[in-house]
């Protein structure tokens, strides 16, 4: 049991028992009903110019960025970022390899430096990519919910 004041919900003007109400859609002139983390193009609001053109390049060279290239490109960016870090790491793991008779242990060494680099390198890309797919998303969510709300 919480003492008077170390109730969090007294704050808000809710019981601890208080379900809160599902929103529900209002309709209102123009734009779709909002759908809860779907990544599709951003309709701009009424009155402003639309980006030209379909698809990728529309929304490439779209002057305005109301539509955004990361969530269409991000399995390319990151098949190219698997492809670098491949190269990259098979060339150090070949180069650690060269020198294997001269210095054995630097050599091992050197191997798995590079192994667990080309890992850490991907792991990285990953992580940055979903980064700028979830910044594109939220601000693709925060879009409809201004334009069904009228704001």
């Amino acid at each position: 049991m919480t003492t008077p004041g170390d109730n969090p919900y007294e704050q808000y003007g809710q019981q601890p028992g208080y379900q809160q109400q599902p929103y529900q859609q209002q309709p209102q002139g123009g734009g779709a009903p909002y759908q809860g983390g779907t990544s599709g193009p951003a309709t701009p609001p009424p009155g402003t110019a639309q980006p030209q053109g379909q698809g990728f390049f529309g929304a490439l060279f779209d002057l305005n960025f109301t539509r955004f290239v990361t969530v269409q490109f991000a399995r390319t960016l990151f098949l190219i970022w698997l492809v670098l870090v491949g190269v990259v790491t098979f060339t150090g793991v070949v180069g650690a390899f060269a020198s294997i008779v001269v210095t054995p242990v630097s050599s091992l060494l050197s191997v798995l430096g590079a192994l667990a680099a080309g890992g850490i390198s991907v792991l990285l890309g990953r992580v940055g990519l979903e980064l700028a797919i979830a910044v594109a998303r939220t601000s693709d969510d925060i879009a409809a919910l201004r334009r069904n709300s009228g704001a």
